[in-house]
């Protein structure tokens, strides 16, 4: 009873200690993005490509006649390495309606980044229909704060209500492991390896949607970070797409339903495709005329 009365009892003291955390380095959190002026959002900034470990770090800087167009921008070399669009990038500017701007040389517009609703970052749509979020170091350095709080040990304990007479489980010392256990944990890893990456995360990306095998010259997203309608996540087919079949059916959404990829037409119907064994997603045959999505 001591044991469990000092278990629940320390969780009492993470959690607070959680949130009490929470508080101070997330204050300003989900805050909306300051773009009324250049000294106000000037300063170095986080950029990185929706699905990808693609990040960059650089500065932006303020003029000093305060003028919001054509300014200073400092930049590494390794920026246009991971994030190639950036090649042409060499200044910045705010614009009428709250957007904050990455220009090429001649002030033409290369990325136009605007506040993400509810959220402390920025996004922009590329060319291709890829987005690309931006968000400031400070608030970087926030969230990061966040996240290590979160994942600390410890920090997250399932607490039963009072007077359910729930008995907390004892956790077992790590020498003390049933061996039975250990002999489960390389078959269970086999098997892990061998299972198909169907997960919402290992669908999520860029994908080329191909007729007949042929491919369309279109590019589809599936973004597993945004929410689409009816609880789906979000699809985007790129802007550029010339495929008239695609464009009609115009995907908005998807989600896993029993192992098959179902995406969802802006006007609520639905097609279904099967995972292949080298990862293309293959629309039923029942459904139309075949079609299928390539990971790009």
């Amino acid at each position: 009873m001591r044991n469990a009365f000092s278990r629940t009892r320390l969780t009492s003291v993470a959690i607070g200690a959680f949130i009490a955390t929470s508080m101070l380095i997330g204050a300003d959190a989900g805050a909306a993005v300051d773009l009324s002026a250049p000294a106000k959002a000037a300063g170095p900034w986080d950029m990185s490509l929706n699905d990808t470990n693609r990040k960059c770090r650089f500065q932006l800087r303020a003029a000093d006649d305060a003028q919001a167009q054509n300014l200073p921008l400092a930049m590494p070399a390794g920026c246009k390495r991971a994030l190639p669009i950036l090649a042409d990038v060499g200044r910045w500017s705010l614009g009428a309606d709250r957007t904050l701007r990455l220009d090429d040389a001649e002030g033409t517009p290369v990325l136009e980044f605007k506040p993400s609703a509810g959220s402390d970052e920025l996004q922009a749509t590329g060319p291709e229909g890829e987005i690309y979020q931006l968000i400031s170091e400070q608030d970087a350095v926030r969230r990061e704060a966040g996240q290590q709080v979160a994942q600390a040990p410890g920090g997250f304990v399932e607490q039963a209500p009072v007077g359910t007479g729930f008995s907390p489980k004892r956790e077992m010392p790590r020498t003390a492991a049933p061996q039975n256990a250990v002999r489960e944990q390389p078959a269970k890893a086999l098997a892990s390896r061998e299972a198909p990456a169907t997960s919402r995360v290992g669908v999520a990306g860029r994908y080329a949607p191909l007729r007949e095998a042929r491919d369309t010259g279109c590019m589809l997203t599936l973004d597993d970070k945004t929410r689409g309608p009816k609880g789906t996540n979000k699809a985007q087919l790129a802007p550029a797409c010339r495929d008239q079949g695609l464009v009609i059916f115009d995907p908005v959404g998807w989600q896993l339903e029993h192992g098959r990829l179902a995406l969802t037409a802006r006007k609520g119907h639905i097609a279904h495709f099967e995972r292949q064994g080298d990862g293309v997603w293959v629309r039923d045959a029942k459904e139309g005329k075949a079609l299928s999505l390539r990971p790009m």
